[in-house]
């Protein structure tokens, strides 16, 4: 707290220098032609700057990126990114995580992703809807922050932000449109639409993949087979493979008509695999399905030629349908008192006891999201050297849930217990017996910015967010970065931020879990962070990025066992964390046809406590990208994964995790201006590698085998 009123002092003594004598403006001719084919980045800070003049650690990835890359979906790129590590969810299902600096839980509520700068999520858990993959086809960019982002996103800008930028329509009419085939039955059929009118143009994207995902991932043995061996049943799946199969459909439509637009998305996922299911058990009954919907209208323009102004409002709506077979057909479990597996059976509480689930332990939460999000954004430079950016916002959230299963409260309690269950579902719905209630949040917030040009060669950005949560309160971030463009190809930074994470409506309102229940007084959580930045630029084709972070994480929610009898955990402000490391980043166009990316990151992690590293996160990774043009016609691009040193929670006696080294290969052949043709392996030398688990299957998770694609496009 002393350290953010020190800074929002900072900001309004800066904010006294605002009538500060003008300073030249004039640069030497040689910086613009130095950095005059920079391209120009807007997540940091809301207004578009040069990439090495952004306030903060960004990676930008391009559509030509991705072309080049033979990436299909989100994850594929984003390895990319310095310190960002892609993994399986350690709650189970195929959902992505994307944890930068070693910062993730379950569901990786810390990172804030949006489309086209606004926020989609999972209605509960604030993270990624489970099973997500995002097709690559209509994307124009993807823009990365790394660290915190609060200052001007608000809530879950934590650990990072990623926008992804959609294809907006170009100068003509036109149509591009492709198929891809691969390994494991994977197919998608995908198109880009442009009309171009007198008055309006309009952009059309349409998407469909699917895969069967890879059979050859085996688990061995899952958390179903300790319980085997201790009730003497024989219900676990195991030996078998993950079932991570997808249907995924995905529309976009954008519409721009003079200061206006219209942006709306829809995603649908259908029959998605549940993998190892909610509780580390094989599962290959139970299927994750979603239908989201995003749409906003924006309106900008410029008033006198100093304020430009924005104003938008959107809506969000998501149902995610997870059914979820928790425990096999013909799983033996204890029940407790309530109806809940593992719950106490005290001897004087009727009820409670061992229950043969002839079809499985099932559970069906259905949740609802509507959210609904009004922003004004007010750009004003009419002071010498400074721009100053205003924002002002209303957010309304509301969820809904549905539930139906085979066990809990009112099922398997008191005169209803009964010790052989059919796979008949009761609905809860609307009862007290549902595992959340419906929930409501309102959120109000201002922020300030001001970039302020000291000298021609100076820059200083400070700006706080102030937000205010009809839940739990409020919550203040400043952030404050000094960028000094020391050398004609060398600028050097000093960035502080604060961020914060909203306790997601799980965290504060689980009831009638079997092993996790909400916390209605929790706190959001923080973390300062600290970075140093040098950008050099050896040639104006070449480019050497070092940043050194240092971050204080506090009041990290985690779920804390409760006193005994109870086998539940409720969620509770009770962990700290700490991190800090190094990210190198290096481009290099070695000739006209070939160029050479690579990354390195270092990051020590740990317990803010106990001092103890955070399990699973690689302490270093290294990254590689060598594209080569053969001809006009031809060219190849390569890269090299390198993912090392994973530790385990302290008291797990299993052996060390071991590193990973994934290579990926494209070819491109462009057979005429409007016709391509591409081949992409991934994973080339099908490496067996594997994510750490919590031990409930012990042999960790076992990753996706070799996939190679073939693709073919064509532009009418």
């Amino acid at each position: 707290m002393q350290l953010k009123m020190l800074s929002l002092a900072v900001l309004c003594v800066l904010s006294s220098f605002a009538d500060a004598e003008e300073i030249e403006t004039n640069e030497d001719d040689y910086f613009d032609d130095f950095y005059g084919s920079e391209e120009m980045v807007e997540i940091a800070t809301g207004t578009k700057k040069q990439f090495h003049l952004l306030p903060s650690v960004a990676s930008v990835i391009t559509a030509q990126d991705i072309n080049e890359m033979g990436a299909v979906y989100l994850s594929e790129v984003l390895e990319k990114v310095p310190g960002l590590h892609v993994m399986p969810s350690p709650q189970g299902r195929t959902t992505p995580i994307f944890s930068v600096r070693g910062i993730n839980t379950g569901s990786n509520p810390q990172l804030l992703i949006l489309m086209n700068g606004t926020e989609f999520k999972h209605p509960t858990s604030a993270g990624l809807t489970y099973n997500f993959r995002y097709s690559l086809h209509n994307v124009e960019r993807i823009e990365i922050i790394r660290g915190p982002g609060s200052a001007v996103y608000g809530a879950d800008a934590y650990s990072g932000v990623i926008n992804i930028i959609t294809k907006k329509a170009s100068s003509k009419s036109s149509v591009n449109a492709g198929i891809t085939i691969g390994d494991f039955s994977s197919s998608e059929l995908w198109a880009n639409i442009n009309w171009v009118g007198d008055t309006f143009k309009a952009g059309l994207s349409l998407s469909k993949y699917k895969t069967d995902g890879d059979k050859n991932r085996i688990v061995n043995s899952d958390l179903q087979s300790t319980f085997d061996g201790l009730f003497g049943t024989s219900a676990s799946l195991a030996p078998s493979y993950l079932a991570s199969q997808l249907d995924v459909t995905d529309i976009h439509l954008d519409v721009e008509m003079d200061n206006w637009s219209l942006d709306s998305w829809y995603w649908g996922l259908n029959n998605g695999g549940s993998s190892v299911g909610a509780v580390q058990t094989l599962d290959h009954v139970g299927e994750e399905n979603a239908e989201s919907y995003l749409t906003k209208l924006s309106y900008q323009n410029h008033y006198d030629k100093h304020w430009y102004v924005e104003a938008n409002v959107s809506y969000y709506t998501i149902e995610a349908d997870s059914y979820l077979v928790l425990f096999p057909a013909g799983s033996i479990l204890p029940i407790g008192d309530d109806g809940n597996l593992f719950t106490p059976n005290l001897p004087e509480v009727a009820g409670g006891g061992l229950v043969t689930f002839t079809q499985g332990a099932i559970g069906n939460p259905i949740p609802s999201l509507d959210e609904t999000r009004l922003n004004f954004i007010g750009t004003y430079d009419g002071i010498d050297n400074h721009v100053f950016r205003l924002g002002l916002g209303w957010i309304d959230s509301q969820l809904t849930a549905k539930e139906f299963k085979n066990f809990g409260p009112g099922i398997l309690n008191g005169n209803n217990f009964n010790g052989e269950v059919s796979g008949n579902l009761i609905d809860v719905t609307g009862s007290d017996d549902i595992y959340i209630k419906d929930q409501k949040r309102t959120v109000k917030y201002l922020s300030i910015q001001d970039e302020w040009q000291i000298t021609n060669d100076l820059m200083l950005t400070a700006g706080l967010r102030f937000d205010n949560y009809s839940d739990f309160g409020n919550t203040v971030n400043p952030r404050v970065a000094l960028v000094w463009q020391t050398n004609h190809n060398i600028t050097t930074k000093l960035l502080y931020g604060s961020a914060f994470r909203a306790p997601s409506f799980i965290d504060l309102s689980a009831i009638n879990n079997p092993s996790t229940l909400g916390n209605p007084n929790l706190n959001p959580e923080e973390i300062d962070t600290y970075e140093f930045v040098i950008d050099y630029r050896p040639t104006t084709e070449s480019k050497l990025v070092v940043n050194i972070f240092n971050y204080k994480a506090s009041d990290l929610i985690i779920r804390i066992p409760d006193a005994t009898p109870a086998t539940t955990k409720t969620s509770q402000n009770a962990r700290r964390q700490n991190g800090k490391g190094l990210e190198v980043e290096f481009d290099l166009q070695i000739s006209r046809d070939i160029s050479w990316n690579a990354s390195y990151s270092y990051q020590d992690v740990e317990d803010g406590i106990s001092g103890v590293a955070i399990a699973n996160i690689p302490k270093k990774q290294f990254y590689t990208d060598l594209r080569i043009k053969f001809t006009d016609n031809f060219k190849v691009s390569t890269q090299l994964n390198h993912i090392m040193d994973r530790k385990r929670s302290i008291g797990d006696s299993r052996g060390e995790l071991g590193d990973i080294t994934l290579v990926n290969l494209t070819a491109i052949y462009n057979i005429s201006n409007s016709l391509n043709i591409k081949l992409a392996a991934k994973n080339l030398f099908n490496r067996e590698y594997y994510e750490g688990t919590d031990g409930r299957i012990v042999d960790d998770l076992p990753m996706e085998g070799r996939i190679v694609y073939g693709m073919i496009d064509y532009s009418f």
